[in-house]
């Protein structure tokens, strides 16, 4: 039976995921730094290594964050999901500002209806705070992920304000991106 709470789902990933660092070699200095850094700020990174690639390419997600406020943020990639570093770097980016919700007060648990205006805020917020880290970072092989997650953010905003969702909301949103990167990268 699939976990269904929150604890329940994050105490699944915690028993069944292996260490990031234990089934990934990191040769890029800049994503080590950051792997380095997030962990230090107690973010657990996970992977699932034990998908075989056809069963991670039926997977609908490359990574999750779990957050509960009686345990630390929880980061899980799927890892054979993943075609190269770029597109790692780019999930770890996001779900790393994910994993920030909690100490930076927007959530206390991540929103988990997708259609609703909350988790598209969500969404927004870790594109903005993605595109910052990758400004920051300055990695030549990120150029084309950065594009993607700006295309990616317009796409979110037009779709907020469809919706109705007041500009402050929005500009609230990226301006917590933001926030949540220069956090993570001290």
């Amino acid at each position: 039976m699939p976990p269904t709470s929150t604890r329940d789902r994050y105490d699944h990933l915690r028993r069944y995921g292996t260490p990031l660092t234990e089934c990934w070699g990191v040769n890029d200095p800049a994503l080590a730094c950051f792997l380095q850094r997030i962990q230090d700020l107690g973010i657990v990174t996970l992977a699932d290594a034990a998908f075989t690639p056809k069963q991670a390419r039926a997977q609908p997600r490359f990574g999750l964050t779990v957050i509960h406020p009686e345990r630390p943020p929880l980061i899980y990639v799927i890892l054979q999901k993943h075609s190269d570093l770029p597109e790692l770097a780019d999930t770890l980016f996001h779900e790393a500002i994910h994993a920030t919700a909690g100490v930076m007060g927007r959530h206390d648990v991540l929103p988990e209806d997708q259609g609703g205006t909350a988790y598209l805020l969500e969404e927004l917020c870790a594109v903005a705070g993605a595109l910052e880290i990758y400004r920051r970072l300055a990695m030549p092989t990120m150029k084309a992920k950065a594009r993607e997650n700006r295309d990616l953010g317009e796409r979110l905003k037009r779709a907020l304000r469809a919706r109705g969702c007041p500009l402050a909301d929005i500009a609230g949103a990226v301006a917590d991106g933001a926030a949540a990167a220069a956090h993570l990268l001290g």
